[in-house]
């Protein structure tokens, strides 16, 4: 049963706090195209350059836009131009394996170039991917391998987005 209330603001009237101005927010996640219901709205294969979509999310500015969800942790970054990637070769096989599981510079770039042109402010979740479990995905060793991480924050800090404070 819905009970209708009056409510009446005074002009003279106080906060009681203050909201960030980009409290609207948004998420992309990382599901796969063949999700159901997900279709390619995932992350890696949303049409960034879509018109419909960028004013669309123009008009959620100012805002964050979270790249998140359950599968991060699956996620691997594949930014080879950053100094200190050690094992080029082994992160572009396992992203030719699963390409949905892969974020490339050039990819990472569409995501930030969106972000501007939209008035978003990146809120991203970091992979926990490369660390020690055993086969059944227990008895985490708490030994995260961060180079692959520093790879993304790397290209990112040296982008013209990371000068902007996008992310």
């Amino acid at each position: 049963m819905t009970k209708l209330i009056d409510l009446t603001i005074s002009p003279d009237a106080s906060s009681i706090g203050d909201m960030e101005q980009e409290f609207l927010s948004t998420t992309m996640d990382w599901w796969p195209q063949s999700a159901d219901g997900w279709g390619n709205s995932s992350v890696i294969n949303a049409d960034l350059q879509n018109p419909k979509l960028i004013e669309a999310a123009k008009n959620l500015s100012p805002f964050f836009l979270r790249i998140g969800g359950s599968q991060a942790d699956t996620i691997i970054y594949n930014f080879p131009s950053a100094a200190n990637v050690t094992d080029k070769d082994g992160i572009s096989l396992a992203c030719s394996e699963k390409p949905q599981h892969c974020l490339t510079e050039a990819r990472w770039a569409e995501v930030l170039d969106f972000a501007e042109k939209c008035g978003a402010r990146i809120v991203f979740t970091l992979a926990y991917l490369l660390h020690t479990r055993d086969i059944y995905g227990n008895n985490d060793q708490h030994d995260w391998v961060s180079t692959n991480a520093r790879s993304l924050l790397e290209y990112t800090a040296n982008s013209k987005h990371g000068q902007l404070g996008t992310v």
